[in-house]
């Protein structure tokens, strides 16, 4: 993924709307970067609009046990961007049925969103053949 192949038209596209965020991540993300595995995050403005793209590369290994801290130390990137809502794609290779891994870094996107002052638009599971949208978190009961 490199930021001048991003096609200028996604500058207008709100990502808010999920078919716009599953077009962008497909366009995006490259073959060798899906076989790579990455974290991916799509910092936006409160629109929804794309402001830059993150990658973090995980290698072979499953980091998902360490989700929780790795995306807490990202808190001051997004406040430097001027983030204020994100997508988050979980790149890998492999299937697009969702693992166990996935749904510990839709968790740890979930938990890090619903305390903070970044508005969580999406979460997707991206693969060769694939860009699954995870559910929404449910709304907190009063």
């Amino acid at each position: 993924m490199t930021t001048h192949e991003r096609p200028e038209r996604w500058a207008a596209e709100s990502l808010a709307r999920p078919d716009r965020a599953t077009a962008l991540l497909d366009d995006l993300l490259t073959d060798a970067d899906r076989e790579r595995g990455s974290i991916t995050l799509l910092l936006c403005d409160r629109d929804g609009l794309l402001l830059e793209p993150l990658a973090l590369s995980l290698g072979d290994d499953d980091r998902s046990a360490e989700a929780d801290s790795m995306l807490a130390r990202l808190t001051g990137v997004f406040e430097a961007a001027r983030a204020s809502s994100l997508v988050m794609a979980v790149v890998r290779p492999g299937y697009s049925a969702v693992t166990d891994a996935d749904r510990r870094w839709h968790q740890a996107v979930i938990d890090l969103t619903s305390s903070g002052p970044v508005r969580l638009l999406g979460t997707y599971v991206v693969t060769r053949s694939d860009v699954v949208r995870l559910p929404d978190p449910l709304p907190c009961s009063a």
